[in-house]
């Protein structure tokens, strides 16, 4: 069976692992608690069992 547990332990050479995790949602009220944010509501779950901090970055801008 596939576990998170594997990605988020501290190897031993560093005391820093990275990786980039993606939580795709809908920005608004109107998105909140339903299917359209289920990947923002993944990663609040993986945050608080593993106790691991996103940092949030803007990369580009669609215009």
């Amino acid at each position: 069976m596939f576990s998170l547990t594997q990605f988020f332990k501290r190897s031993k050479s560093s005391d820093m692992n990275k990786f980039l995790i993606v939580g795709l949602g809908n920005i608004g009220i109107d998105y909140v608690m339903t299917r359209h944010n289920i990947g923002f509501e993944i990663l609040d779950q993986i945050s608080e069992n593993y106790e691991v901090k996103f940092e949030s970055r803007k990369v580009w801008r669609y215009n």
